[in-house]
């Protein structure tokens, strides 16, 4: 579905493929103790819901169509990022 990138304190999520993402995936960032940036690119447009392994409250954001990107910040953890 996707193939994750870390550059410095970024992390990228981008789509293998030409078509956006429709599906859920999950996401790894480093627990290093850093505070990684994280995008998620080539996302279908829509609301998208980012839960923590951690129990932290989820994120809802939305994939905007033409731009199909998600950004938030992260300390480090797993992630499992699904359409709503």
């Amino acid at each position: 579905v996707s193939v994750a990138l870390r550059i410095a304190d970024r992390v990228v999520n981008l789509a293998k493929g030409p078509s956006p993402i429709t599906q859920s995936f999950d996401l790894t960032v480093p627990s290093d103790g850093k505070e990684y940036q994280v995008l998620l690119a080539g996302l279908a447009p829509g609301t998208w819901r980012v839960s923590s392994s951690a129990g932290a409250p989820p994120l809802s954001a939305v994939s905007e169509p033409g731009k199909n990107t998600v950004f938030f910040l992260s300390k480090g953890g797993r992630y499992r990022i699904n359409p709503n």
